[in-house]
């Protein structure tokens, strides 16, 4: 894919920024005005350059091999069902990899499992490690269409899958291939002789250089990226463009305009059939602006080389006579077939998609590193339950983490002992393997109860108090040391909230239970002037109370730093108005992802990926580095909605449902940062 965002095609209506990597500059805000600068980004992506090995179908509507090729009407696939396993290397089990499964063509239809000879799998292995970060995809009625992986596989990948097809009343009608979690692998070693026995399961994705016609038709290629996320629908354009296209080879297009031949313009704003002139920007099944995606109807797995019907849907014979028409003449199946060479798929390119938005820059300090100083961050508010009908369908988690499951001790602090760099890098070697890598250590314990799944404790951090811009942004990187440098021993999720979010987090301990919802400050009598006398804590009571500032690591043996985030007799100001706008924050609407600290893949493992880091082992240090894609971020709107335009604060929390979650859980975070 091409993106023309150079300095040629990238227009500032604001500011004149220039084309280095830092296209904002810090103001004077003091007269409380913020400026924005504005580009316009174009992208350009060939209609053979459709997002390949990301987006998968169970069932394979539009094909048809020798049994049925959809599903009964009714039935459907039960999603809490679908587990997705990938074929690994030879190497040392991890917590999410199974042993031996095969895997089959599965062409009989939705309900055809049992007919397949499973003395012939197509391909076999020994180690496999579940997928379990996808989301599924729905087509207009509703049902479940494909799988999104979130990210493009290799072309020599192999996955196999598993799932019931359910009826209407939720009876499992059919079981695609072994559970490995229900049921014990029983298919035996007949291909080789062998004495193993294998998990039977249906082939979702073969290696390129063993691609048939039927797993090649499972791999959907009608979506396509549109060069960002999270883009304003109001100044979002698009267009179809019909490369060496003149006006005498089909004078008809000229007055129907390609999106509309497409499938882009079906219906009218209100949702009603028939087009308007207007892309259908606000169709969901179509257009995803938060991920960045355009998805042709999924009802044409092959956009530009579609029988004639789904031209012509929504055009007469008068309009636009085919038969001789540049679309009936231009049409390229060969991006589509599974044996044309990769590399020669440009030369079947007949047209492009051309997307234009504009995005905004906020003239203050970009989003890019988060500080880990630890007076910057403040005790997090309750986060606002999952209620997105799919997330709970697909996980069946319909926890609440209110107020009063807050674990009692919560603490945050720059480590004891250093961080040095070459904890996270061990290849480095000198002097820059002992600096002081920046860190912030999370602490949380529930003193004499267990940990419950409802549990959670975490920190905010308050970013812009109008909002920076996220747009253009790709990820949020962070590291993480939980000290567990065994896989099988971690356990629990650290959640990553950016958006509005509320800002009451500190809340005094009453007769009557916890005080939340109320504004705590410092500034008792309100005349903007802070002194001395006013340094009395957040819970109104005195220099000496419970929540009184002291530095030391053990007070009474309590470690570590029982005391550390005391704000009587600290020395500053406190209150709950994190992000600098003179109020308390009550609005939720944000953007959250999850890293699952045993099973989330992370790009670098200290201990898995590098060698001779014994020491580090010995001393519990095992440094992750995980990446959140932004598009992916699931929204949460509660009193207001997200706006990735908006972000004023930062949220990290953490929670465990796992069985004997320990009672006691320190987290070290470094690198925090937003990037490109």
């Amino acid at each position: 894919m091409s993106i023309r965002a150079n300095c040629w095609t990238i227009l500032l209506f604001v500011l004149l920024a220039g084309c280095s990597s830092d296209d904002s500059v810090s103001p004077d805000n003091s007269d409380g005005v913020v400026e924005r600068v504005e580009v316009e980004v174009v992208t350009v992506v060939g209609a053979d350059e459709y997002i390949n090995h990301r987006f998968f179908r169970l069932e394979v509507p539009g094909f048809k091999s020798h049994g049925n090729d959809k599903l009964p009407p009714g039935n459907r696939v039960e999603l809490s069902s679908i587990k997705v396993f990938q074929l690994m290397a030879p190497g040392q089990f991890g917590p999410d990899d199974i042993m031996n499964v095969a895997a089959y063509i599965a062409d009989n239809g939705s309900l055809g499992w049992t007919g397949i000879d499973f003395s012939q799998p197509r391909i076999y292995g020994t180690r496999w490690r579940r997928i379990a970060s996808f989301e599924p995809g729905l087509n207009a009625e509703g049902g479940f269409e494909y799988i999104d992986l979130r990210e493009s596989l290799g072309p020599d990948d192999v996955l196999a899958v598993t799932y019931n097809i359910i009826d209407p009343s939720g009876n499992v009608l059919s079981t695609v291939g072994d559970d490995p979690s229900l049921v014990p692998a029983t298919q035996p070693d007949v291909w080789e002789s062998g004495q193993d026995l294998y998990y039977r399961m249906k082939l979702l994705k073969a290696p390129d250089s063993g691609l048939d016609e039927y797993t090649s038709s499972l791999v959907m290629r009608n979506i396509y990226s549109l060069g960002g996320s999270y883009i304003d629908q109001s100044n979002f354009e698009l267009r179809i463009e019909a490369l060496n296209q003149f006006p005498d080879l089909d004078l008809a297009a000229e007055g129907v305009p390609w999106v509309r031949l497409f499938g882009l313009d079906i219906e009218d704003q209100q949702g009603n059939p028939g087009h308007d002139g207007i892309i259908d920007f606000h169709n969901p099944l179509i257009f995803d602006l938060r991920l960045g995606l355009l998805r042709f109807p999924l009802d044409n797995p092959h956009p530009f080389a579609a029988a004639e019907y789904h031209y012509l849907q929504d055009v007469s014979p008068d309009e636009y006579p085919w038969d001789g028409s540049y679309l009936e003449q231009n049409l390229v199946p060969e991006i589509y077939q599974f044996d044309t060479p990769p590399e020669n798929l440009i030369r079947y390119r007949k047209f492009q998609i051309v997307s234009t938005y504009k995005a905004f820059r906020y003239i203050s300090e970009p989003l890019g590193a988060v500080s880990l100083n630890r007076q910057d961050w403040f005790w997090a508010s309750a986060p606002v339950p999952h209620l997105d009908a799919d997330y709970l369908v697909a996980t069946y988690d319909n926890r609440t983490f209110g107020p009063e499951d807050r674990v009692p001790v919560l603490r945050w602090f720059a480590p004891r002992e250093r961080t040095l760099r070459r904890y996270l890098n061990p290849s480095l070697t000198g002097s820059a393997a002992d600096e002081t890598q920046p860190t912030l250590d999370l602490y949380l314990r529930t003193e004499e109860d267990p940990w419950h799944s409802e549990n959670w404790g975490g920190i905010t951090i308050g970013l812009d108090r109008i909002g920076l811009d996220a747009n253009g942004l790709q990820k949020i990187e962070l590291w993480v040391n939980d000290h567990q440098p065994d896989p099988s021993l971690r356990s629990g999720r650290l959640h990553v909230d950016f958006g509005f979010i509320n800002e009451d987090g500190f809340w005094p301990q009453t007769a009557d239970g916890l005080q939340y919802g109320t504004y705590q400050y410092e500034d008792a009598n309100g005349d903007g002037v802070w002194v001395f006398e006013e340094d009395i804590g957040l819970d109104g009571l005195d220099e000496f109370g419970p929540d009184r500032f002291d530095p030391s690591y053990e007070i009474n043996g309590d470690q570590p730093y029982p005391q550390i985030n005391g704000t009587a007799r600290n020395a500053r100001e406190d209150d709950e108005d994190l992000n600098g706008n003179t109020r308390m924050d009550t609005e939720n609407g944000y953007f959250t992802n999850a890293i699952d600290l045993k099973e989330t893949e992370p790009d670098v493992d200290v201990v898995r990926d590098y060698a001779d880091v014994g020491d580090l082992i010995a001393e519990d240090i095992a440094w992750r580095k995980y990446s959140l894609l932004l598009g992916h971020s699931m929204p949460i709107a509660a009193e207001v909605e997200p706006n990735a335009q908006r972000i004023t604060h930062l949220r990290i929390w953490y929670e465990n449902d796992a069985p004997g979650a320990p009672n006691e859980v320190h987290v070290q975070l470094s690198g925090l940062r937003f990037v490109k």
